[in-house]
């Protein structure tokens, strides 16, 4: 019974360690992110914009239409 309240053992302090490495490597997931001028999620947006035009989900109107858009949230990002 010593090891479940009284820490004998050590787990607590292992516990607050791995706690401590996964709030590091969180923030320095997060720092490395802030730097990149366009993000993945903008590349998989023109991709899926181009497969639905490519299977006639959209019409070309709609497809120059949302592609302007998307050139316009880059031109917003990098200025």
């Amino acid at each position: 019974m010593s090891g479940r309240n009284g820490g004998v053992g050590g787990l607590p302090a292992v516990g607050g360690v791995l706690g401590m490495l996964g709030v590091l490597g969180g923030g320095l997931y997060w720092l490395g992110n802030q730097n990149s001028p366009r993000s993945a999620t903008d590349d998989s947006a023109r991709k899926t914009l181009q497969n639905r035009y490519a299977r006639g989900e959209i019409d070309e109107e709609e497809y120059r239409r949302r592609r302007e858009r998307l050139d316009a949230t880059d031109e917003d990002i990098s200025n």
